[in-house]
């Protein structure tokens, strides 16, 4: 079963927006469920990066691939390897970034999926207040 959602949020000021959108390294700031997010190479059209989710145990790595694509607006995350599998894709379209979720989860979270489908959708809604904070009039 996969875990599918949208969140959108208004932002003042969308070239800050995307600006965040679009930095890799700093996806630990604003989406809190990666500790960490290292790329491991770039192919020309990729980033390929490892990334450590925020719960503890070991079983919180993953793989994923990264497409930014800067004329569109927006990124796609997809996660190869690990507890969740699926893609993210986040863009910045006129005065809003959008978030957008179709991911399924590892077998031994499965039982868990109506609770983690409110925390994802919940963590992607602070994210995204968290961009738009940032980019408000005063903070950009």
């Amino acid at each position: 079963m996969a875990i599918g959602f949208m969140i959108s949020r208004g932002v003042s000021d969308p070239a800050c927006a995307w600006k965040a959108v679009a930095d890799i390294s700093q996806m630990p700031r604003y989406w809190r469920g990666h500790r960490e997010v290292n790329v491991m190479s770039y192919d020309g059209h990729r980033y390929y990066v490892s990334i450590r989710f925020a719960f503890p145990g070991p079983l919180n790595k993953g793989l994923a691939s990264v497409l930014i694509n800067d004329a569109e607006k927006y990124v796609t995350v997809e996660y190869a390897k690990g507890p969740v599998r699926g893609t993210v894709t986040t863009k910045v379209q006129g005065g809003k970034v959008i978030t957008v979720w179709n991911v399924k989860l590892a077998w031994y979270l499965r039982l868990l999926e109506p609770w983690v489908k409110g925390h994802f959708m919940k963590g992607a809604s602070d994210a995204l207040g968290r961009i738009a904070l940032e980019c408000s009039e005063g903070h950009a």
